[in-house]
């Protein structure tokens, strides 16, 4: 059922596109679209631009937020293949300036995960028993070239 919802979603903005091929003005107010919310409500979608990647303790990866601008790090599949394409192109790569501006649509997940806390001791993040809920990015899709 999530991946029909996913289908459908990514169907819809296909169409979206296809309709403003060419007119600037309305691709333009796509873009600009505030996040999007889906039924159920523990999904959305965000149009994201600007990777980074960077690799210390743990990898992570930031994203700036094509309406706020707001740079955010997402947790996320690792497995994706436009995550692996980001991990590949940003590594060692000062603002991944070979992703410089590109655009994304994040599909985000609510998701009940194992609490973790940062144990200076052993230098690794442990799990504290507890469970939260985290948005995690389930897809990503590059939706414009830089």
């Amino acid at each position: 059922m999530k991946n029909i919802v996913t289908i459908l979603a990514g169907i819809l903005f296909a169409l979206f596109l296809l309709s403003s091929c060419g007119q600037n003005d309305n691709k333009q107010k796509e873009l600009e679209l505030k996040e999007t919310k889906q039924s159920p409500s523990d999904t959305k979608i965000l149009t994201l631009m600007s990777p980074t990647y960077s690799f210390g303790d743990l990898p992570h990866i930031t994203f700036k937020d094509f309406t706020t601008h707001k740079e955010e790090e997402y947790e996320c599949n690792w497995d994706l293949p436009a995550i692996r394409e980001i991990m590949t192109k940003c590594e060692d790569h000062e603002g991944c300036p070979a992703l410089k501006d590109q655009v994304y649509s994040a599909t985000l997940k609510l998701e009940l995960k194992d609490a973790v806390e940062f144990n200076l001791e052993s230098g690794t993040l442990e799990p504290t028993g507890k469970k939260e809920k985290r948005w995690v990015m389930v897809a990503l899709q590059k939706i414009s070239k830089p």
